[in-house]
């Protein structure tokens, strides 16, 4: 085995017993998200809610997927175990400055269904069912406001 396989394997051999990484690989998350980690999504996170606290400027599409930003960064967290705790506490502290931004939509954003299907609801997975008080007029009529 050369050097440079063998710095291959020790990389394979890391991410595949980080139980964080292999949640991201199995939701299909860029290299870049399942190589940065929890890390890496709490800073996406942290650009979604200064994009909603500028005034969300984009679509229905682009909020969804950047809620679903947070519901893995929920999963992850969830597997990541006690060594998470400081992570934790940063993003709880996003996410009271984001409550503050929203306001409830009515509704699962995804739809009903899938909200049964995953089991969502407004008290655990409230960033499916807000929305921005301030955004682009698109979206405002896309979720019906």
């Amino acid at each position: 085995m050369t050097l440079s396989s063998s710095r291959r394997f020790a990389a394979n051999v890391s991410t595949a017993a980080d139980p964080v990484q292999t949640l991201l690989r199995a939701r299909g998350c860029p290299d870049r998200i399942v190589e940065g980690g929890l890390n890496r999504l709490a800073e996406q996170w942290e650009n979604v809610v200064a994009s909603v606290t500028a005034g969300y400027a984009l679509g229905l599409d682009d909020y969804l997927h950047d809620m679903d930003v947070r519901q893995i960064l929920e999963d992850a967290l969830a597997v990541a175990g006690p060594s998470a705790r400081r992570l934790a506490a940063r993003v709880a502290a996003v996410d009271e400055k984001l409550r503050k931004l929203l306001a409830p939509a009515g509704r699962c954003l995804w739809g009903d269904a899938l909200a049964r299907r995953n089991r969502w609801t407004v008290e655990k997975n409230w960033w499916y069912f807000t929305r921005p008080r301030e955004a682009a007029p698109a979206l405002l009529e896309d979720i019906g406001v």
